[in-house]
């Protein structure tokens, strides 16, 4: 790894120092994918064919997509197809008569007989409606029409256990859970990854589908009415895109953005966080390399670097991805590569909505802009602490809503004890941080003393980046 990342060092800078950040960028990348590959010992060349390809967003299109599951009566319908469902409640339906003949009540009466004997005659009928064409059952109903009733309890209970296997059987087969065969299968997929597909797509991490079903808020490129469900990509991200466009775009029109900030800062500006700006050191490698290998192993980025990657390489490999950030703070452009983000819809109920709305937007960044955020982060430590206040339970390391809602728990409690009154109340701005206006925030970071190179590529990245 070390000597990947020696041979590469000069035509990296080189490409740094021109502001080439993309093919700066690529070749880093490339110097690490050539090395990994040389770990596994896979065959030469992979790292161009099936290992390779980081440094570049990868898109997946998904045209498999389907409206969501119907709910009847509060439950959902199984996965599996009506005649795989058949043979595992016949399986069930002989297993109960089975376990009945097997195990008979220990006081013989006429009523217990008789229920006993109803009880059989309700399961043989229950057989024979829901029989189907398998080879076997003609054999069943063969049985079951005859004089079942006048064998022995051996011969009985050996039948019905003998035809419950054979249904069970089948429903393993349709429902594909062989546990040998499911073995035997992994088993021969490490044996024929000759390229180290598997121990790849492990470092790569998982991948996250996105939306795949939405309702019309207009009508359909066919003429479908305004609510009918869209499972077709393209007019999905056209309907989020105009939906949450408006969320983003706050409560404030473009045209009067400028008049608005003006009077903000004219109303508000003398209990604002004012500072000189704040000194802050050099991006080092060092704290990138802390990050990478002690921090949490997270979903990866579109540009396919994942945390568990880079949790691998030594500290030469983060000393060189330094000295990028160095020149991005500088001024450099951001690679187009990083450029990307995908995003990942949360389910706010219990069910699948169709309101776009209804879903908690997560925005997965590449992994580079996520690890300079998370150390400059850091770095901005002593900074947090000087407009940090009892009263914020936010932005600031070792506070969260868990602590807000314990002492204001704890002093009610307390008022209560004592016989004072309480009074509390709530306010809850719905999407609330989706539409704050980036100028009066771009211009507040300023102000409070955050360092501008940070706050310049910080907002030069969020102004490029595409979703």
């Amino acid at each position: 790894m070390r000597n990947s990342v020696s041979a590469h060092r000069a035509p990296f800078r080189a490409q740094v120092d021109q502001h080439l950040t993309q093919g700066a960028w690529e070749t880093w990348s490339h110097a690490i994918e050539d090395a990994f590959v040389k770990t596994v010992t896979a065959e030469p060349g992979a790292a161009n064919s099936t290992l390779g390809g980081r440094g570049r967003p990868h898109f997946k299109c998904w045209t498999d997509s389907k409206p969501p599951p119907i709910i009847v009566d509060g439950r959902t319908p199984s996965s599996l197809n009506k005649e795989t469902r058949r043979f595992l409640k016949q399986s069930r339906r002989l297993l109960a008569w089975a376990d009945r003949v097997a195990a008979p009540p220990k006081r013989r009466s006429a009523a217990n007989s008789l229920n006993i004997l109803n009880m059989a005659l309700f399961s043989a009928q229950s057989l024979i409606d829901n029989a189907g064409s398998a080879p076997f059952e003609a054999e069943l109903l063969e049985f079951l029409n005859n004089d079942w009733a006048g064998k022995s309890t051996m011969v009985l209970l050996t039948t019905l256990r003998r035809f419950q296997s054979l249904y069970f059987s089948e429903f393993k087969y349709g429902s594909k859970i062989l546990k040998s065969e499911v073995r035997e299968s992994r088993a021969n997929s490490v044996t024929d990854d000759t390229h180290n597909k598997l121990a790849w797509k492990k470092v790569r991490g998982k991948f996250s589908p996105p939306l795949l079903f939405v309702a019309r808020d207009q009508v359909g490129p066919d003429l479908q009415p305004i609510g009918s469900i869209s499972t077709d990509p393209g007019e999905i991200d056209s309907i989020v895109t105009r939906i949450w466009t408006k969320i983003y775009a706050g409560n404030v029109s473009a045209t009067s953005v400028l008049m608005h900030m003006v009077s903000f800062f004219s109303e508000f500006l003398c209990y604002a966080f004012c500072r000189t700006s704040f000194h802050l050191e050099p991006f080092s490698g060092a704290d990138l390399f802390e990050a990478c290998v002690h921090g949490p192993k997270t979903a990866g980025g579109m540009d396919g670097w994942s945390p568990d990657d880079w949790a691998l390489l030594p500290l030469e490999a983060f000393e060189e991805v330094a000295y990028l950030l160095r020149a991005i703070e500088d001024g450099a452009p951001w690679p187009t590569g990083i450029l990307h983000g995908r995003a990942v819809f949360l389910a706010k109920t219990d069910t699948p909505s169709l309101d776009p709305l209804k879903y908690r937007v997560l925005l997965v960044l590449p992994l580079c802009y996520r690890k300079w955020a998370a150390v400059r982060l850091s770095n901005l430590a002593p900074w947090i602490a000087q407009w940090r206040c009892d009263e914020l339970y936010a932005g600031m390391p070792g506070v969260g809503a868990e602590d807000a809602w314990y002492e204001t728990a704890l002093c009610t409690e307390h008022r209560k004890v004592k016989g004072v009154t309480t009074t509390g109340g709530a306010v809850e701005i719905s999407k609330c941080f989706d539409q704050i206006q980036r100028v009066i925030f771009f211009w507040f970071m300023l102000m409070s003393g955050m360092p501008a190179k940070v706050v310049m590529a910080y907002f030069r990245f969020h102004d490029h980046v595409k979703v």
